[in-house]
Formats: C-alpha cells, structure tokens, sequence
C-alpha cells in the first residue's frame, strides 16, 4: 500500500478487538505489531500513518497500541460510551436512539468528549512517568516495554506444559 502512495493505513476491529470479516480473527494488537514490523522490514515504516481502532475502551488500551506500533488512536467507541450511548446492536440512522443522543446539547456533548480525553491523557502521562517516558511518540513501537499475556504465559509455563496449541 505504501509503494502505491498511501499516506494512512487504518487498522479496524469490531468492539472486541477482533479482527473483521476473516475466518481465524486476529486480535487488533497481533494486527498492529504485523503491520508495524513489515513496514520496518520493508523501511517505509516512516513514510505512513498508522491509525488503530476498535476494541479500545481503556486507557491502557491506547499505551498497548501505541507500544505495538500504532501512531493514533481512533477512540469513537470510549466516546460514545462517554454520550451514555447503549451500543445497542438495532442502532441505524433514522431510528430513534433509547439513550437519546439525538438531543445531546452540543455544549453538553463537547464537555463529556473533552473530560474523557482528558482522563485519557492524564493516565497516559501517568503510565509514562511509570516507564521513565516523557513523550508519547516515543512509545512507537517499543515493544519491550510492554507485557503481553501470550508471552509471560510461554516464558512461565511453556517450560511446565509445553507451548499452547493455538486455535
């Protein structure tokens, strides 16, 4: 894709952090580190904008993502929890919303989005200081400073009862 010209490859899972639409789904943070670590291999890695989204509703979501390789973050799913929205599963245009989005005042809608990206930035900034980081794009794709369950899991037990079998 970046060869052809693509400035910005977005990275989309459902609201599990699954991957869309394949048979054997990839969790968005195995997606995010595949990607990230073929643009390094292929040195184009700082010639696109990698954009991650989906399944992301904690804060420690968005430093796993940034760790894994990603340069934003879309958080429309932590948004529209922050609007009271239901997520409800019949949700389509036209349709009246239970949870009344509709009549959100704008002002209103503006102070919840602005209060959670603030809490947002303030464990990010917390998480940092935790790993001696004082900026966040240099989180990119420093792997080493994350743990990740699949790993811890091999390192302990692997020794115990051998490799999981994976699905």
């Amino acid at each position: 894709l970046v060869a052809q010209g693509a400035d910005v490859i977005h990275v989309v899972a459902d609201f599990n952090g699954n991957e869309i639409n394949v048979k054997k789904p990839r969790f968005i943070k195995d997606m995010i580190r595949e990607i990230h670590t073929s643009l390094i291999k292929s040195g184009q890695r700082d010639q696109v904008t990698l954009i991650a989204g989906g399944g992301m509703a904690l804060p420690e979501h968005l430093a796993k993502a940034l760790l894994c390789g990603t340069d934003v973050v879309s958080t429309y799913l932590p948004l529209m929890i922050g609007l009271e929205c239901r997520l409800c599963s019949d949700c389509k245009p036209g349709l009246s919303c239970p949870a009344g989005l509709e009549a959100i005042g704008f002002d209103y809608g503006v102070g919840r989005m602005r209060n959670l990206i603030a809490a947002w930035y303030l464990q990010l900034i917390e998480l940092m200081g935790a790993m001696g980081m004082r900026e966040a794009r240099r989180l990119r794709g420093d792997v080493g400073r994350a743990m990740f369950f699949e790993e811890m899991e091999e390192e302990i037990f692997g020794t115990l009862f051998g490799t999981r079998k994976r699905a």
